[in-house]
């Protein structure tokens, strides 16, 4: 695969996947195989676990947009960060829905093999969107 191959589907995995909650993409874009380097505590590994934490995502924040900010490609390596702006509109790790507009920025690294995320390195600010929840920052 070529360089902008590799690009875009790292794009489409941010676009389609985590923006517009196309989980039918999710299992086009992710290796059946996948290796999910930042699995959470209680996380399903792998395609399936993946899959399971974007409808979890998607269903916590409705009307996402999601922003690059970095586009970086090494051999077969696409790494990103992103900020996504969302209404919160369901459970968020224990917070539930409020309706407001929550910033959430991120960075990914993936291993691109066939046309397909091998493995992905996933960090996100849960954190951060858990004290804009919370009331605690201005």
């Amino acid at each position: 695969m070529t360089v902008q191959q590799d690009v875009e589907v790292a794009r489409r995995f941010v676009q389609e996947v985590w923006g517009r909650g196309d989980l039918a993409a999710a299992e086009e874009l992710l290796a059946p195989d996948l290796v999910n380097h930042r699995v959470r505590l209680g996380q399903q590994a792998g395609r399936a676990g993946m899959v399971a934490t974007l409808r979890q995502f998607h269903d916590a924040f409705g009307v996402r947009r999601f922003l690059y900010e970095r586009l970086i490609v090494e051999g077969d390596v696409v790494a990103d960060s992103w900020e996504m702006i969302a209404f919160h509109h369901g459970d968020f790790f224990g917070a539930p829905a409020t309706g407001q507009i929550v910033t959430l920025s991120g960075a990914d690294w993936y291993q691109i093999a066939d046309g397909r995320i091998a493995e992905i390195w996933h960090e996100q600010d849960v954190f951060g969107v858990l004290l804009e929840l919370s009331g605690v920052l201005p």
